[in-house]
């Protein structure tokens, strides 16, 4: 699939025509070459598109347009934007791990399959089939654990279990979970009913080609945008699979006012970008017109918003003192299009369990008055063949359609909003606080490479160990985390929580890794 560059680079290296050298300062980390991982599909920008754009806000032109829809363009235009400039899909060859004997001889590998491309590897297609097995095993013990619940209760079950994979790129996850379950879990593979939710045409043949060969009985692709799904799903054997989407869905800029030392803020004016001819600027109002920010106002209204993190100080004192002397921030971005999401999600599969991996972290995004702001780069070719990287302050600098337009997602915060999601009858609708599911639901956050060593055995393990003390699988994308939920009878014991650091874990972790 063709995708966009990541800025792997050995933390050893001179060399370093991918990515700033203050994002390799931020993103330093001992044994790991990975510095920064930017995991998205190229192809699966087309995932959202159609719906995206009939969902614009359609205002007069004197009125701005909003944020969000001024960044969906820029990445989603058909034809022209960012994503859509041309789709190409080329075969990925798998790294023999087994021949590899040091860190340096697995970024040579790495580098063989992305040099001179505009070609980035997820973690899905870079760990083939070992990442993905191992999502296998998380989704086969909450099966198992469904079922000793049901046996308790004497509801015992044999209907199917629905797994739906949203924007699913070649369908290498789906085969290699399909492929593990025949298999290693023969009666649980014969329940299993797979469902791909992708609007990109090209991708969809594609899929059905390398999944109805082994597993024609089992494979379901729907060729429509989630944000266009109206199907309700009854079943209560639900999961839902996204891989590196949120991070290119887009969100709403908004003014917000801090009280002293930098600790409270409220959101006070919702932004717009204006164009005059050949000039672009932002404009805020007082008034919140946009009924999707007034819904993700309304979920949110009791949440403490950000505080300066005064761990930073510990592990990156440069990046601290540009925030304490460059003044309090005066722009925050939210995440309004990933509320439509849970919202979605929570409306139509309501017994649904959800496995999200995505990026908590970002390089520096040079925009210092914004809260949660993106990161805008764009691949520049340069005269010896290379690529270098080239980074924007903020959304509207460079020309449009021009960039790669990205967020990290606060996971805890998104676990706020998602059970505030829950507990609304109709997500839809900003009316009604009641409870719309029967089910408790437990949520738990896991670092990348917690979850790989939570969830492995010692033959994936040992597949992509390369010396004692490095495994790619487990030391790298260390600015990834996974979101999970997970059903529980109502009264049952919590048995597993979302972590929740202490100030000096969160100063530990971010300064020695």
């Amino acid at each position: 699939v063709k995708i966009t560059l990541p800025a792997l680079i050995s933390p050893n290296s001179s060399h370093n025509p991918h990515i700033p050298s203050k994002t390799n300062q931020m993103f330093h980390q001992k044994n790991s070459f990975l510095l920064y991982a930017k995991a998205t599909l190229k192809t699966h920008a087309s995932q959202v598109k159609s719906s995206l754009f009939a969902q614009r806000t359609k205002t007069p032109a004197s009125k701005g347009q909003l944020m969000r829809d001024y960044i969906m363009e820029s990445l989603y235009e058909p034809k022209i934007g960012f994503f859509n400039h041309e789709q190409v899909i080329t075969p990925m060859q798998k790294i023999p791990f087994s021949q590899l004997k040091s860190q340096q001889d697995f970024i040579d590998e790495y580098q063989k399959l992305t040099d001179n491309s505009e070609e980035f590897l997820t973690p899905v297609e870079l760990f083939q089939p070992h990442y993905n097995e191992i999502v296998t095993r998380y989704i086969v013990k909450e099966i198992e654990r469904q079922k000793m619940m049901e046996t308790a209760s004497g509801e015992e079950s044999e209907e199917p279990i629905f797994i739906y994979e949203v924007g699913a790129g070649r369908g290498t996850l789906a085969l290699n979970l399909l492929d593990h379950l025949r298999e290693h879990e023969r009666k649980m593979y014969e329940r299993i009913q797979y469902r791909i939710i992708e609007i990109s045409e090209s991708l969809v043949q594609l899929q059905l080609e390398r999944l109805r060969k082994n597993h024609r009985d089992k494979i379901r692709v729907h060729h429509k945008s989630i944000f266009d799904w109206n199907d309700t799903v009854s079943s209560r054997n639900v999961f839902v699979i996204l891989m590196e989407v949120l991070d290119n869905l887009p969100h709403d800029k908004m003014r917000i006012t801090q009280s002293k030392f930098l600790r409270k803020e409220k959101i006070v004016g919702e932004g717009r970008v204006h164009v005059r001819g050949v000039s672009i600027y932002e404009k805020y109002s007082d008034i919140f017109r946009d009924p999707i920010i007034q819904r993700y106002l309304h979920y949110t209204k009791d949440f403490p918003l950000s505080e300066l993190d005064f761990s930073m100080l510990f592990h990156n004192p440069y990046r601290f003192g540009k925030l304490a002397i460059k003044s309090i921030r005066k722009f925050r971005y939210i995440p309004t299009m990933q509320m439509r999401l849970l919202e979605i999600l929570n409306k139509y599969m309501p017994h649904h369990q959800l496995i999200i991996a995505d990026f908590d972290e970002l390089p520096d995004n040079n925009d210092v008055q914004s809260w949660n702001g993106p990161t805008v780069q764009r691949r520049e070719l340069l005269t010896d063949g290379t690529y270098m990287v080239k980074s924007f302050s903020n959304v509207i600098s460079p020309n449009k359609y021009t960039c790669d337009i990205f967020f990290g997602t606060d996971f805890n915060q998104m676990e706020k909003l998602y059970k505030r999601v829950r507990a609304t009858v109709n997500p839809l609708d900003t009316a009604g606080q009641q409870q719309a599911n029967e089910e408790e639901v437990e949520y738990e956050i896991l670092k990348h490479q917690d979850f790989m060593t939570k969830y492995d055995d010692k033959n994936i393990r040992d597949a992509c160990q390369i010396t004692p003390q490095y495994n790619p699988l487990v030391n790298e994308f260390k600015n990834q985390s996974f979101f999970l939920t997970r059903k529980r009878k109502r009264g049952e014991a919590i048995t597993q929580v979302s972590p929740k650091e202490t100030w000096w874990q969160n100063i530990w972790r971010r300064s020695f890794g």
